[in-house]
């Protein structure tokens, strides 16, 4: 079995890429296994009432979009072609410091993540988060 090497990147392009000639490419990164939970903690909870007693029923509350979100948020390293419709000039990639995920790391900056189409950015978390699974064959010989 080889480890992650948090570094290393891969280059995307969206199934939803119209501009054949020119196309967006996705700078994606695997996120690093501390990131990761706490994206899971961040976007799932567990309940109990208490004053129910044992015959409570409990409640699991799952935020599918918070995860897309923050994988985006942590997994997205660059892109190269991403255009401002009104100048019709490349936007510059963005960063911005966060505590969020235990120390200080660097997070795609909000005014960046709000540009990306919502049916782009849910296929960038799903590629994002199968970068960081094993390979069938990683699983058979685990």
């Amino acid at each position: 079995m080889k480890g992650i090497n948090a570094a290393e990147t891969v280059e995307y392009i969206s199934k939803y890429e119209t501009d054949k000639e020119n196309p967006t490419v996705w700078i994606l990164g695997l996120i690093d296994q501390q990131t990761r939970d706490r994206i899971d903690d961040m976007s799932t909870s567990y309940e109990v009432d208490p004053k129910a007693g044992e015959e409570g029923k409990a409640k699991a509350v799952f935020h599918f979009n918070r995860a897309r979100t923050e994988l985006v948020r942590a997994g997205l390293k660059g892109f190269r072609g991403f255009i401002d419709p009104k100048t019709g000039q490349e936007i510059e990639f963005k960063t911005m410091p966060t505590h969020k995920f235990g120390g200080v790391r660097q997070i795609l900056h909000d005014e960046i993540l709000n540009r990306i189409p919502r049916d782009v950015l849910k296929e960038l978390a799903d590629k994002i988060d199968a970068l960081n699974k094993m390979t069938g064959q990683e699983e058979k010989n685990s």
